[in-house]
Parts: structure tokens; sequence; C-alpha cells
């Protein structure tokens, strides 16, 4: 699935990613990157609304685990179980959140269990960024059911 694809299936599957102008890429294999505008992300203090970095955190692991199921040819319906965030400062610009696989090992057992038991879950870290400072990191437990 590409990019653009998967920004597709975002829009049409879930309402929110469209209003929040949400788009996909991937920088590299293990990595998912989302983004969108400022205008409709802002709260009334000129900054990103923080249900937004939450959105973007959140849609950023989803579409990582996703997609990695679908290059796997394990296709599987993926759902967030859990999430801690923290907002460690304002953001004052188009929100960019990166989420990326943990490590080899919880990413292979992973998979061994969602073949062999057709379900499975993945602890996946996201960070939101301004430039080159985080702005918030995120963590979410996702869980995936074999299709």
């Amino acid at each position: 699935m590409t990019a653009a694809e998967l920004t597709t299936l975002l829009h049409q599957e879930i309402p929110l990613a469209h209003a929040l102008g949400l788009a996909v890429s991937m920088p590299e294999p293990g990595r998912m990157r989302v983004c969108g505008p400022f205008d409709p992300n802002r709260n009334l203090h000129g900054t990103v609304f923080a249900g937004s970095i939450y959105c973007f955190a959140t849609l950023a692991g989803w579409s990582l685990v996703h997609d990695y199921c679908q290059r796997q040819s394990v296709p599987a319906a993926v759902v967030l179980r859990h999430a801690d965030i923290r907002y460690l400062r304002p953001v004052f610009s188009a929100p960019v959140a990166e989420a990326w696989l943990p490590e080899a090992a919880d990413v292979d057992q992973f998979l061994h269990n969602l073949r062999s038991k057709g379900r499975a879950r993945l602890l996946v870290p996201a960070e939101l960024k301004e430039g080159d400072r985080v702005a918030a990191r995120f963590l979410g437990e996702f869980v995936a059911s074999a299709e």
C-alpha cells in the first residue's frame, strides 16, 4: 500500500482524518509519518490543539501497524487498546507525527502471535516534533486481529 492509498483509506474510513487534513508519508521502512495543516488543528491560543496532537500520533501508529500487517501478508483489523501521551511544549506550526516499529524481537513476537493465534499486540512509540524539538511523546498499544 502506498502512502497515497493509506491517506485515502484514512480519509474514507476515519472522517476525522479528513477533517484534520491528515496526509501519510513513509520516510523509510519501519517508520510512518503523518502531517497536516496548522489551521484546522489550531486552538484558541494559536497552537496545535492537544486533541489533534493525540490524533496525529494515534493515526501514525495505527497506519504503521496496518501497513506492516499488509506487507507481511497478514491482513488484520488494527485497533488502539491503550495509549499514553506526554505533551512537552506547544506547537506553533503544522503538526507532524512519526511512529516507528519497536525492537525487532517485539515485532517478531507480534507477527508470530498474529499468525499462530490470530491476534497480537504491539507497543508503538511516536513523537510529534516541531523542527528538531520533541513536542509530544506517545506510546500506543495496538491490537491486531487477523481477518
